[in-house]
């Protein structure tokens, strides 16, 4: 059994990422979803979310007896951890309890990023606490992800650009490459229910998420106070250097403190 984990932000996109990465395998792979560590155990979301993926095929388990829940983990070749909002030292510690062979990020720009959350907050106000008022602690936790993009990218220790990863087949096809598997590009146009799916769209485009502009989310809210307050100069130089994504309102970004 191999262990994988999927490191990531809320909001980032990871979750058709990983729904990608694990239908284009073509082998029975479980996903244990937004993993905490419990009493030195590593379990999903209550309530206990997994899905089961096998090519064509994948799977929410969440209305399963025990007995079939038992016999997917039994057929399943791998395992996928996805971790979100986690420093490197949760996740460091997580790789103690179970040993991952791969430990995949997934990250994207932080302007869409931030736009995403914002909107997210509108719709759900229940997650506002969550995502907006610890918004400068998610940004610190974000830019250690982002960086990672910038180290040598193996088959064990690697950061996938979600900008990238959305926009082009042959990023893709060379991120299968590098996992030892070959792009088909199955999954691509499906929208994942986790998180109640875009959070500009919802679900509008469930079998066809390539038609969905979320590398121009920012524009919506470019003249928004609340969302000019997140961005500093620091935040639209990586998001220009890494994404490709270049910040413009009226007035300049903030300074760095």
């Amino acid at each position: 059994m191999e262990n994988i984990f999927f490191v990531s932000m809320m909001r980032s996109g990871h979750h058709a990422v990983l729904n990608w990465y694990s239908r284009n395998q073509f082998q029975p792979i479980r996903h244990f979803n937004d993993c905490r560590i419990l009493s030195g155990v590593i379990i999903p979301d209550p309530p206990n979310l997994t899905m089961f993926y096998n090519g064509h095929e994948n799977k929410y388990l969440l209305n399963e007896s025990h007995q079939n829940h038992d016999e997917w983990i039994k057929i399943s070749r791998k395992t996928i951890y996805s971790f979100e909002e986690r420093d490197q030292e949760y996740i460091e510690e997580a790789a103690n309890i179970v040993h991952p062979q791969k430990i995949i990020y997934v990250v994207r720009d932080p302007i869409n990023f931030i736009a995403s959350c914002l909107k997210h907050a509108e719709k759900y106000p229940q997650v506002e606490q969550k995502l907006i008022s610890q918004m400068r602690k998610r940004l610190a936790i974000w830019k250690n992800h982002a960086l990672k993009l910038e180290e040598k990218q193996t088959a064990n220790h690697s950061a996938i650009n979600f900008n990238l990863w959305f926009q082009h087949r042959s990023y893709r096809d060379n991120l299968a490459r590098l996992h030892g598997f070959v792009n088909q590009d199955l999954g691509v146009n499906e929208v994942m229910l986790f998180g109640k799916g875009s959070s500009f769209d919802d679900l509008q485009y469930a079998t066809d998420a390539t038609k969905m502009n979320v590398l121009s989310r920012w524009e919506t809210y470019q003249q928004n106070p609340n969302f000019r307050s997140f961005i500093s100069l620091e935040l639209t130089e990586i998001a220009e250097r890494l994404f490709g994504v270049t910040y413009s309102v009226a007035e300049p970004p903030l300074p760095l403190n």
